[in-house]
């Protein structure tokens, strides 16, 4: 399902609307002579059409009259520029128009950084609710504009939402700690805060009045959030007092249990998803939950209730997997999403990071003998084991920093000298090798078909690199601080470039961007912060990106050149304003 952005308004059309028609009629007089006299009739009915712009590419723009029995067809807009529905209106009658606007997708492989963009398309230059008197030339140059809305926080860690402007950048006016991220919903966004010793459900749909806290559909407060939160779609699932929540919009309901009538009590084992199924432990079973239905038990290979009481879950791609640690399920099992009945992959429970790859899915495992290495399975038991120990000690590897980019794995862990990285090629079930490459390697990320991280040229001097995975592809893109520790991080892949914080000298860190070669490896703005930048959102053509210092935050856009790179707004110390 798409997320979508909604605004509804009324329009009441009274009157005759449309092209006026002219009507010549004779007037009596002697003398057998006549003058005409014009008199122009009233319209009688009229074609809707306007213009919009901002639609953001790749999205569509959907506009429908909501009102029972309407005669106007919904119209799908795509790109900008005129657009004219196909019915008419008519006197008296009245319209319900409602604007519902898609939001960009992330692309497979692309970081878009830290927040959402949701696309918010208002209706301009007439009001959405009222009579329209039969202004025919309003109602044929309807100005619809859409712009994309991405969400931070100010220094003292309140929401923010900006569109990309000075004058567009502005509190949200919640006076509690973002203690969450910032999801999509149907129409807006939906976020946690955390306030006396509380968590706390909010909506906004891209403006402080429309910003609220969400409430159950019978008015319910939700103040007792629990620890753990699930977005699968639009759908948000989240627990309130013990109980398992779905909120969509800015309202929200228990989740039905199993039996009609039920609710589902949701414990300690956390939620997971795979493929467009919630997956949560409840009352020691597992239950599959889907939009629309009624939850799954889930079930073991003997057709019984699957017997959770000690396991946890992690979901990757279309696969659910449950590492359970004690009990007569002790082990670790697979599902594939859709299915009811796991089955078992391994005796060995000690499985976690799971990450598919093709037929294949990779993970971290341990073994007393060897420590934590990698591991593979491509679902079943006999074709679950230990793929990798580059560390013979019984320390083991520790694979970490999991990246996958189509068929190939990246993945960080030590060969008991240092920190390096393996690259693992998947065709079928056949897995190649390449590597390892670096040495004290930190902060990492996929860009194109290279991975980029940081690591250093010389003890206790780490700068930007870049490998396709083997030793003669592996090269520094840039020396970016010569006297000393650049210390890149935050790394980030936005379109045409990788994002990244930076030392130039050891006076503060600047914000840099990079297509992989030294000449393309360019500071955004000559200034510093204490605590580095970090990439926010991508809007069309435009990356945002946040400067961090212990006292104050400012919010910074650039197209990748230093020339077109401007801050938008600066918040200083607890008083000030945007």
């Amino acid at each position: 399902m798409k997320a979508q952005n909604r605004m509804t308004g009324g329009w009441r059309v009274a009157g005759l609307m449309g092209a006026a028609v002219t009507l010549l009629l004779a007037g009596c007089g002697g003398g057998g002579g006549g003058s005409e006299t014009v008199v122009e009739a009233p319209p009688s009915s009229y074609t809707v059409a306007g213009t919009l712009t901002g639609l953001m590419p790749g999205t569509e723009l959907v506009a429908r009259d909501v009102t029972p029995g309407s005669s106007l067809p919904s119209l799908t807009l795509t790109e900008n520029g005129r657009f004219q529905f196909d019915g008419l209106l008519y006197p008296n009658e009245s319209y319900d128009i409602e604007l519902l606007a898609s939001n960009p997708a992330v692309s497979d492989g692309e970081n878009r950084g830290q927040s959402p963009v949701m696309q918010r398309c208002v209706l301009q230059g007439m009001s959405a609710e009222g009579v329209a008197e039969g202004d025919a030339d309003a109602l044929g140059n309807l100005q619809i504009h859409c712009s994309g809305l991405f969400f931070l926080f100010d220094n003292q860690g309140l929401p923010v939402v900006s569109d990309g402007n000075p004058e567009g950048t502005r509190s949200l006016n919640v006076n509690e700690e973002l203690f969450s991220g910032f999801f999509l919903s149907e129409g807006g966004v939906l976020f946690v805060t955390t306030g006396n010793n509380e968590r706390h459900l909010w909506f906004s749909d891209g403006t402080p009045s429309g910003t609220q806290r969400v409430a159950g559909k019978n008015g319910e407060l939700l103040d007792q959030l629990g620890w753990s939160w699930r977005t699968v779609g639009n759908r948000f699932y989240f627990t309130n007092n013990g109980l398992l929540w779905v909120a969509q919009g800015g309202s929200a309901m228990k989740v039905e249990g199993p039996e009609p009538g039920g609710v589902v009590a949701s414990g300690l084992g956390g939620m997971a998803s795979a493929g467009d199924w919630l997956y949560v432990i409840s009352e020691n079973q597992v239950l599959a939950i889907n939009e629309g239905g009624q939850p799954l038990v889930l079930l073991g290979p003997d057709e019984q209730p699957f017997n959770a009481s000690s396991c946890g879950m992690e979901g990757t791609g279309d696969q659910l997997y449950l590492t359970c640690h004690q009990g007569s399920m002790e082990g670790s099992w697979r599902l594939d999403a859709g299915e009811s009945t796991v089955r078992k992959i391994s005796s060995n429970s000690s499985f976690n990071n799971f990450h598919a790859v093709g037929a294949l899915t990779f993970f971290s495992g341990y073994l007393p003998a060897y420590g934590r290495d990698l591991w593979v399975t491509d679902g079943t038991e006999s074709g679950t084991f230990l793929f990798s120990t580059p560390n013979p000690d019984p320390a083991g590897s520790n694979p970490t920093n999991f990246r996958v980019k189509g068929n190939a794995l990246f993945v960080r862990a030590t060969d008991g000298v240092a920190n390096k990285i393996w690259k693992f090629s998947v065709v079928g079930k056949t897995v190649s090798l390449s590597g390892p490459v670096g040495s004290g390697v930190e902060s990492l990320a996929l860009h194109g078909d290279s991975v980029f991280f940081s690591a250093p040229v010389s003890p206790g001097k780490p700068q930007v690199w870049a490998s396709d995975g083997t030793p003669g592809g592996t090269y520094v893109v840039k020396t970016i601080n010569p006297d000393g520790a650049a210390w890149p991080y935050a790394l980030e892949s936005v379109g045409d470039w990788l994002f990244f914080s930076a030392k130039q000298d050891d006076n503060g860190y600047a914000a840099w961007r990079t297509d992989g070669t030294e000449a393309g490896t360019v500071m955004l703005s000559p200034e510093l912060c204490e605590d580095g930048a970090e990439v926010w959102a991508k809007v069309g053509d435009t990356v945002y990106y946040v400067m961090f210092n212990d006292e104050d935050h400012s919010l910074w856009k650039t197209d990748g050149t230093a020339q077109h790179t401007t801050k938008i707004a600066e918040w200083k110390g607890a008083a000030d304003e945007i």
